[in-house]
């Protein structure tokens, strides 16, 4: 028992320092010394080891794995608040992968067991989940009811950083609709929040979606220094998706202003990290600003065009048909500059 606490810590005190790996690998050894009777420790050890593998996009699937056996025991202990948790938890992570609907089926439930449970804090989170997923699905007017009203309730308990994060989120469906100013504003006070809390995370998020702010109003230098700002914060903590999203922005930038070089090195790299950490979605918007860059830079043409048409394959083995679809659209705009036109026709 003593072992197990001692290797517990020792991940706790790892994963404060942002040494994921290394966390992991403790709270692994903690699972291991935890008798399968100890439900409610091996809990708390699922629990922490789920948090490293959100935070640091290490793998996925053990992610996934780490969501059901947490889902599993909170049934087993006959704990809906454990439920509730697991599944806001699985919400988050349903987004991540581009599983949309799936995190809205999920929210609802949770917003029904923490109605259920008077849990006002997990029923705000679960609306702004689910705000995420609908303005990512294009539902703007869903996202805004939902996202509105967490905003004003985290407000209202005082809870600094849920509302940061809700606001990071009205920030970026303000930047979809259009809404500069008000994504600005949204986006700044939750820049401010995360400062005042000193958390990494958040401020490497906001950093990188101020920058696409600057990047829409054309200052495209300005968004770069954010760009850099936020890519050290995410390598600080170990964040493989954050560092994805990152690079790909990073590739818009320098596209933007005509350094093509630089573009289509940060865009591979981007494609890559995306491919590494399960994100279909990220690859794909890796893989469509690279044919822009091929576009304008013939020799990088067939290069990119052999990392599309992997992404296909790797696509259609996976079954995943929307992903397929749009890497060969993205594909056709290759054969198009090629002036392959009879191929190019036949993959839009």
């Amino acid at each position: 028992a003593k072992a197990a606490s001692y290797a517990f810590l020792a991940g706790q005190h790892a994963a404060k320092q942002y040494s994921n790996q290394d966390a992991i690998t403790f709270f692994t050894q903690a699972m291991e010394l935890t008798p399968i009777d100890e439900q409610e420790k091996r809990y708390e050890i699922l629990l922490a080891r789920e948090a490293v593998y959100e935070v640091s996009a290490l793998d996925r699937v053990k992610q996934q794995e780490d969501l059901t056996q947490l889902a599993n025991i909170a049934v087993q202990l006959d704990a809906l608040s454990k439920q509730a948790s697991v599944g806001l938890r699985q919400a988050q992570l349903f987004i991540r992968t581009g599983k949309y609907d799936e995190a809205i089926a999920v929210t609802k439930r949770v917003v029904e067991q923490g109605e259920l449970l008077g849990d006002e804090l997990l029923v705000v989170e679960a609306h702004s989940e689910w705000g995420y997923a609908a303005r990512t699905k294009g539902e703007y007017d869903v996202a805004k009811k939902h996202l509105e009203y967490s905003v004003q309730r985290l407000r209202e308990l005082g809870n600094l950083q849920k509302l940061g994060y809700a606001l990071n989120n009205l920030g970026i469906l303000h930047s979809d609709m259009g809404k500069l100013e008000a994504e600005k504003l949204a986006l700044e006070e939750s820049l401010t929040i995360a400062e005042e809390i000193n958390d990494v995370r958040l401020k490497s998020r906001l950093l990188n979606n101020l920058s696409i702010h600057f990047n829409l109003k054309g200052e495209y230098l300005l968004s770069q220094t954010y760009l850099k700002n936020g890519l050290q914060l995410y390598q600080e903590i170990g964040d493989s998706l954050g560092q994805g999203i990152a690079y790909v922005n990073m590739g818009l930038d320098a596209y933007q202003i005509g350094d093509y070089q630089t573009a289509y090195t940060y865009l591979t790299d981007s494609a890559t990290i995306f491919r590494q950490v399960n994100d279909p979605d990220g690859e794909n918007l890796a893989f469509f600003f690279l044919a822009l860059v091929a576009e304008k830079r013939s020799e990088y043409r067939q290069s990119v065009k052999t990392l599309v048409e992997e992404g296909v394959k790797t696509a259609r083995a996976s079954r995943l048909i929307q992903d397929e679809s749009e890497r060969l659209g993205t594909l056709g705009l290759i054969f198009q500059q090629e002036k392959v036109y009879e191929k190019a026709h036949a993959l839009f």
